[in-house]
């Protein structure tokens, strides 16, 4: 029932993406008005998971299903704030040389990050706190700290004969 409650909710948010883009071609929307209006989607989807969230910590009696309800990855708050942001960074035009090749190597190395990031999460948050890190951003520092090594160990991989069939 989930499952089928889960593809109805995504089709419902497929003809609202569609439904926007009619609107935006027909009305010939501005820069400003559309990241307005992705910059909205963020801010509505980061406030439910926030309000979800802290609803949910006050309840002594909540299952851990029900702790982590609003971070789940098929929630609507989720595919909110993900769909938003696609849509904010695929007007970024880039034109420089050097960036263009770092974002084509991440997406050629990007199955093998999402394979080995694992691997990194745990030691990169105890490198993080090792060195001091302050709380508010032990999770934004053990991320990059991941990214960079899960990039770096694919890379290097990349760089054996035959690596495209273990890394993708």
């Amino acid at each position: 029932m989930e499952f089928i409650r889960s593809i109805l909710l995504f089709c419902r948010f497929q003809r609202l993406f569609a439904v926007r883009t009619l609107f935006r071609e027909k009305n010939g929307l501005v820069a400003w008005q559309d990241f307005l209006g992705d910059g909205s989607a963020v801010l509505v989807g980061y406030f439910i998971t926030l309000v979800g969230f802290r609803y949910m910590t006050s309840d002594p009696n909540v299952s851990e299903e029900g702790m982590e309800l609003f971070f789940t990855y098929c929630s609507p708050n989720a595919l909110l704030m993900t769909a938003a942001i696609f849509l904010l960074v695929r007007k970024v035009r880039i034109t420089s040389p050097v960036i263009c090749r770092a974002l084509a190597n991440l997406t050629k190395c990007g199955f093998g990050l999402y394979c080995v990031h694992y691997f990194f999460v745990g030691p990169s948050y105890m490198f993080a706190q090792w060195i001091g890190t302050p709380i508010p951003a032990l999770v934004p520092v053990s991320t990059i700290l991941t990214f960079i090594c899960s990039w770096s160990f694919t890379y290097l991989v990349s760089k054996l004969p035959h690596a495209k069939y273990i890394i993708g």
